[in-house]
This record gives C-alpha cells, sequence and structure tokens, in this order.
C-alpha cells in the first residue's frame, strides 16, 4: 500500500513539473480541426438553448501566422445545431471596446462582428476561391443590429440575404449572435470557420482578426483552411468525406496560449524610460582623478574580470514561478503522507 502511495504521489510531482509544457502554440494547429453539430432546431432569442451543449465548443482566439494580437483583443466562444433546414451558430463574443456601427463608406470587416465561412460540400481544396464556389458561403454578422450586413459566396459581401435570420444582443462587455444559415446541397460532413473583426478604439478601423487557426487568415479566399462540421444523425452524402484527412480534437483549443502585444501607451512609456535610463548612464561622472600603482590597477582589472565573468541570475516568469509553488506544495504533501504512514506502521 505504502508503495503505490509512494508512486501515486511521484506521478503527482512529475505531472505538477511537465505541465507546463503541455501548453500549445497557435502556430502548432496546423492540422484542420473536427466539430461535432448535435440536431436540432433552438429559439433565435440570443440566449443559449440546452441543445447547444450537445455540441462541440468551438473556441476562436488565435491570430494568423506569427502574429501577436493587441492586448485586450476579443475572443470568442462558439457552439452549432443543425436541422433539415438549417445551421445554426451561437456565439458569445468577450469584447469590452465597444466600436462604431459602420457607415456606407466602411466595410462591415472594419468594425465588431462575426464572420460564418460554410462549404457545404467540404471541398477543402487550395484551388477553389470561397467566393467563387457556389457551394460555399462567407457571412458577416455585425455586432450592431441595425447594420445587417450578411454577405454570401460569389463576392456579393453587402447585401441583405432576407434568408438569413439572426439575433443579436450586445451589452458594454460582450456581444451575443445567433443565427440560422440555410442548408444547401448539405452533408454529413461540411467545411467550416469563424473570424473574429474587433475595432477596439472606435475609429471605424480593425484592430485584431480573430480565428479558429492561424491559418485561416485566407479563409475569404481558399476552403482547404476550413476545419470541418460534422452533423450528427446526418446521413447525406452529397460532399467530401476523406478518411485520409487527419482531425485535431477540438479541446486542444483549450491549450493554446496565445501571445499579446502590450498597449501601444504603456509601450512607448517603456521605450521613454528605457532611453531615459540610457542616458543617464552615457552621462560621464565627475571624479577626481587618482593615482594608483601598477600592482593596484592589476588588481582591479583582474576583479573586474572576475565580476564580468559571473553569471547573472534570471528573474522566473510568473507562470514558472506559480509551477515552482505547486512543485513545492506537492512534495511537500508528498512528505507528510510519507511520514503520516511511517509513523502509522511503527505504533
Amino acid at each position: 500500500m505504502k508503495k503505490c502511495l509512494s508512486l501515486f504521489l511521484m506521478f503527482l510531482l512529475v505531472l505538477s513539473v511537465a505541465a507546463p509544457a503541455f501548453a500549445v502554440s497557435p502556430d502548432e494547429l496546423t492540422k484542420p480541426i473536427l466539430f461535432k453539430a448535435a440536431k436540432g432546431t433552438p429559439v433565435l432569442d440570443g440566449e443559449m438553448d440546452d441543445l447547444y451543449k450537445e455540441s462541440s465548443q468551438i473556441l476562436v482566439k488565435t491570430g494568423g501566422p506569427n502574429t501577436e494580437l493587441p492586448e485586450g483583443y476579443a475572443t470568442g466562444t462558439a457552439y452549432t445545431l443543425w436541422d433539415d433546414g438549417h445551421i445554426y451558430v451561437y456565439i458569445e463574443v468577450a469584447d469590452n471596446t465597444p466600436g462604431s456601427a459602420p457607415t456606407e463608406d466602411v466595410g462591415g470587416w472594419e468594425c465588431d462582428s462575426v464572420e460564418v465561412y460554410v462549404d457545404y460540400i467540404n471541398n477543402k481544396t487550395d484551388s477553389d476561391a470561397l467566393n467563387e464556389n457556389p457551394d460555399a458561403a462567407q457571412i458577416r454578422f455585425s455586432r450592431y443590429e441595425a447594420y445587417k450586413e450578411c454577405g454570401t459566396s460569389g463576392g456579393a459581401h453587402s447585401y441583405i440575404d432576407p434568408a438569413l435570420k439572426y439575433k443579436v444582443v450586445s451589452t458594454a462587455d460582450k456581444y451575443i449572435i445567433e443565427a440560422a444559415i440555410p442548408c444547401k446541397n448539405i452533408s454529413k460532413i461540411i467545411g467550416f470557420a469563424l473570424q473574429l473583426n474587433d475595432d477596439m478604439n472606435a475609429d471605424l478601423k480593425r484592430d485584431a482578426t480573430v480565428y479558429i487557426r492561424p491559418a485561416q487568415n485566407t479563409a475569404w479566399g481558399y476552403t482547404s483552411v476550413l476545419d470541418s462540421l460534422e452533423l450528427i444523425g446526418c446521413t447525406a452524402t452529397n460532399g467530401k468525406e476523406d478518411d485520409s484527412i487527419e482531425y485535431d480534437e477540438p479541446d486542444i483549443l483549450k491549450d493554446v496560449t496565445v501571445p499579446t502585444q502590450k498597449p501601444a501607451e504603456e509601450s512607448k512609456a517603456e521605450e521613454s524610460k528605457a532611453e531615459e535610463s540610457k542616458a543617464e548612464e552615457s552621462k560621464p561622472e565627475e571624479s577626481t582623478p587618482e593615482t594608483s600603482t601598477p600592482e593596484e590597477s592589476t588588481a582591479e582589472e583582474s576583479k573586474a574580470e572576475e565580476v564580468s565573468m559571473a553569471p547573472t541570475a534570471e528573474k522566473p516568469s510568473s507562470s514558472a514561478t506559480v509551477w515552482i509553488i505547486v512543485s513545492a506544495v506537492v512534495i511537500v504533501a508528498a512528505v507528510a503522507v510519507i511520514l503520516i504512514f511511517g509513523t502509522k506502521k511503527k505504533k
């Protein structure tokens, strides 16, 4: 019993030390992800029906390839459903920097909005431009319900399709979009992606573009970068079901750590402070010249070399500090349990 307990505690120790290695970089998301959509018809009221919980959770939080997103950018959590006539999308966008509603001379992508990409036959090819594909659609839903821009395939991104129905609920720190997208040539597996556009300072200019995976920064042009959505219970085979495609599971998105930029004001303040510090260091020091013997000069030079060659201790990052504390707690707990069991055995 004691041996088993010791092995278990050792496993916990190793896990606590190795856990940071499980973090995933956005640029590691090279495989398409297979999400699942349960069958059901929700009420389009901007409130999440329990039916959605039977589907995969879809996290939208990465930038384009090798991109740092601005601090405080919008992120989304989405779910899907389907029935014989529609694909349903429910997405809650955490965004506490409401922008401005787009005007006639400003594209909807420059303002707070959600874009849904659907390829009804899961064609996944590099040579097939999405907005020239009759079996695909790029649809934009604005945060501002008064501005209903819902474009579909064929490059017509600015007209209102009366068949597209959706509900918008917006508050100071988030907005919710629930939409019903009419199905066409529905199939068991379809291509699917989501994109967020974030205007962070209400100047009608997009400050951040957020995707499920970085490669989807070209989703407007190519169906090959879309993920896939499996419609649970659907038996139609109108689309492409390629068994050779290797998919990642939706849960991989929970482990993704996204690099962010500091706000421009903060970055400028740090640069200014660094320049001032550098200027102070470069000022000549006023001192009275002193004479020293050759022996003293040699000793001082030797001491200076020793100091310059000494290793400089680096301050651990906050995440490293957390894991050091966790590891220490696990070790202390392990020792305490072993001592308690050892004492009981002696008695």
